[in-house]
């Protein structure tokens, strides 16, 4: 009893922080993301050790500090805080060896850049808060730990920002989960001035004691908060965090319409700018129709070049987001026609959102996505009710009720979880009128506002989806929603920061290099991207065989999957270039019948009509951008080849060609005889309202809808033109009140 005794209180009981640490670490490996020695283990652990450094010292001090004993509290100390910084490493890399193995050496830098200079922090957080109250350290420890941890809140609410560095935590990527992280040089230099700013107030305070006169010890205790307070204010410059004043500079051109302050970077094209606009005021007025009321205050809408500039100035590449309380909108310039309209419903739902964000009550995410979808009911040119109608007939089914309890949207596959709250949220509507909704948004409780129980609501919601007579297929199902959940991914940090380097070399033809990099992502786990970096690296060395073979051997990995028909598509390419084309024929016929989604069967029926044009379809393949837009140009010259026209308008707007130009390209008669030929004529129809061009767009997009056996697509299409009319009845109007 004795020896346990002594065991339990050795190093003034520092085996208890121990068996602590090790039960939080050892449930960590069970939980997704945390199993592997990787960001968020570290992250984790930055929180957990800062804290039980800060009470292990301050435990310690209060025993041998005041005594003078210094070399015994710096032994314990010492002791302590090595024992912490190992055991969680220990646990990890265990785990690691007898499971899923990412990269050691990543993980090491992780946990030394995020999670050892935590240990600092919290040692000398530990030692600010005796000198400040020597009866009292621990709740003193509390509130400064709590006004730490609380400063992303702050930077969250007033800043454009989703990213935080923090001092405790080190890091947080953004509130949207882009999975490419690694250590950067602002990371580094974060940590680095983290480690001297508490190391020199640990050294200070350790050196000089806790009993120096009340005088120095408040100036410097002043001192250090002046320099806290600067360092926030002055952080932006060094990419710590963006402020409006950060962004405003960076996206410095403003344009100001009736509802809208735009910003945006100089490198948009002043034409296209004018089509923003009113695109901007079309949405506005679509969705005050459907809510039932204007905004009272104008909304900020920031337009980024590219995604890559999303991703540095507010810490999202691959998502557009909005914040609803400061009433702004962050999207790309590729994609604003596609998102614009659901990001400014969400500031449209801050009028009956609550709490201090002015979101759904409980924040749950199924209403708050919910409602802007319903907003937006548009998901990859298809209505929102065809995607759920598509999702539950195909047997792609998820618990709904469920969605509206807690944070459950985010298990599921993101586009089902989208697509079921968005139709769902529509169907409320459409039944029950938007006043009902609005108040189930703002307090979460569906029996209080509707009567009944969630779930009955659902079965009439479900028979509804049955009720719909629309054109459904497996394949569709399986693009659409055969997707992971980044739950259920392998490693996913550790893989996209080796894609990035991967893409990297290849762009830059290193293509010996690239390809031992996706080599490697194909030796850990099943990736459409590594298999695809792969496939092109061996086909920009020749080994084309090679690359046939590779895709045939891995191509059943994928089946039932959204990633079978991108695979399917480059095998049957890679055949091509083999010269086995009557394999890439069969392969390009598979995916006409499967039909996984328009584009893919446009550019189906464009390769099989290369094939059967004096042979194109090898050059065209084998070909450069430009090689491809002068051969989609000359195939067009006489008479169209309506599946060669979207890829060609894409051409044409990254080569930025003159409209009159294209425009010339299309001076034949057009026709709408089918499916393929009714897509080209939306596609020309939006290229020619991006120029402005509303009496030609009007008519190509009412010719679309010539072919009318598609009855969704109709309905995508109708959207179109009334987007186009209302623009045109009011864009003089609008562009007249509007201020470059």
């Amino acid at each position: 009893m004795a020896y346990i005794k002594k065991i339990f209180t050795v190093y003034d009981y520092l085996s208890i922080y121990l068996l602590l640490i090790f039960l939080i670490n050892l449930f960590l490996q069970f939980i997704p993301l945390t199993n592997v020695l990787g960001y968020e283990y570290s992250a984790a652990n930055s929180i957990l050790l800062s804290l039980l450094s800060a009470l292990y010292l301050i435990r310690v001090y209060k025993r041998f500090g005041n005594n003078g004993n210094k070399k015994v509290l710096i032994r314990y100390l010492t002791v302590g805080f090595l024992s912490f910084i190992l055991l969680p490493l220990l646990i990890s890399i265990t785990h690691s060896i007898f499971s899923i193995s990412c990269s050691i050496c990543d993980g090491l830098l992780f946990y030394t850049v995020l999670t050892i200079p935590s240990i600092i922090v919290g040692a000398s957080l530990g030692l600010i808060s005796l000198n400040l109250n020597k009866r009292f350290p621990v709740p003193i420890f509390i509130l400064l730990y709590i006004a730490i941890l609380s400063i992303p809140f702050f930077e969250f609410y007033f800043n454009p920002q989703i990213y935080f560095y923090n001092a405790i935590f080190g890091f947080f990527p953004g509130t949207i989960y882009d999975e490419g992280l690694d250590v950067g040089s602002s990371l580094i230099i974060y940590r680095l001035l983290n480690t001297i700013f508490f190391g020199t107030l640990y050294i200070l305070l350790i050196n000089k004691g806790i009993s120096v006169s009340k005088l120095r010890s408040y100036l410097l205790m002043v001192t250090a908060l002046i320099i806290s307070v600067v360092f926030l204010f002055v952080s932006p410059a060094f990419n710590f965090s963006t402020n409006f004043g950060k962004l405003n500079n960076a996206l410095k051109n403003e344009v100001v319409t009736q509802h809208f302050v735009i910003h945006f970077s100089e490198q948009i094209n002043p034409d296209l700018l004018n089509a923003v606009c009113l695109s901007h005021e079309y949405y506005y007025a679509e969705l005050s129709k459907f809510f039932g009321f204007k905004m009272t205050h104008r909304i900020n809408s920031y337009i980024f070049y590219d995604n890559a500039q999303k991703k540095v100035l507010i810490g999202s590449a691959n998502a557009d987001i909005a914040k609803p309380w400061l009433r702004c909108t962050f999207t790309s310039l590729s994609d604003y026609g596609e998102t614009l309209r659901h990001e400014i419903a969400h500031c449209f739902t801050s009028k009956f959102g609550r709490g201090i964000f002015k979101i759904a009550g409980g924040m749950n995410p199924a209403l708050i996505e919910g409602a802007a979808v319903a907003g937006d009911p548009y998901y990859d040119e298809h209505s929102i009710d065809y995607m759920a109608a598509l999702a539950y007939r195909e047997s792609y089914r998820i618990n709904l009720p469920e969605l509206y309890r807690g944070f459950s949207f985010y298990t599921q596959t993101s586009s089902l979880s989208y697509v079921y709250a968005g139709s769902f949220s529509k169907y409320l509507i459409s039944n029950y009128g938007i006043k009902k909704f609005e108040n189930f948004y703002a307090t979460n409780n569906f029996k209080k506002v509707y009567g009944t129980e969630i779930k009955n609501t659902v079965h009439l919601y479900y028979q509804y989806l049955d009720s719909l007579k629309l054109n459904l297929n497996s394949n569709k199902a399986s693009y659409y929603f055969g997707w992971k959940s980044i739950f259920y991914k392998v490693c996913p940090r550790y893989v996209a920061n080796i894609l990035a380097k991967a893409w990297g070399y290849y762009n830059s033809q290193e293509y010996t290099k690239a390809e031992k990099l996706f080599t490697d992502v194909q030796n850990l786990t099943n990736n459409y991207s590594g298999l695809t970096g792969l496939t092109d690296c061996l086909v920009k060395e020749n080994k084309f065989l090679q690359a046939a073979g590779l895709l045939r051997k891995k191509i059943s990995e994928f089946k039932n999957t959204s990633y079978y028909y991108g695979i399917e598509l480059k095998l049957a390419d890679v055949d091509v270039l083999t010269s086995n084309e009557s394999e890439a024929d069969s392969l390009y016929q598979a995916l006409l019948e499967q039909n996984p989604n328009r584009r893919y069967v446009s550019l189906s029926n464009l390769r099989i009509s290369l094939m059967n044009s004096d042979s194109l379809l090898k050059t065209y393949i084998a070909g450069n951008n430009y090689d491809r837009f002068i051969i989609l140009r000359d195939l067009n010259e006489t008479k169209y080849d309506y599946s060669s026209i979207p890829p060609f308008i894409d051409l044409a707007k990254y080569f930025n060609i003159s409209y009159t130009i294209i425009k010339q390209v299309f001076s034949k008669p057009f026709f709408a005889s089918n499916i393929e030929s009714s897509y080209a004529l939306y596609k020309i129809s939006d290229f020619m309202f991006e120029h402005l061009d509303f009496q030609n767009a009007q008519k190509t997009a009412t010719l679309a809808l010539k072919y009318n056996d598609d009855p969704d697509f109709n309905i995508f299409l109708n959207e179109n033109i009334n987007k186009i009319n209302w623009c045109n009845s009011h864009s003089s109007y609008i562009l007249a009140h509007t201020k470059f």
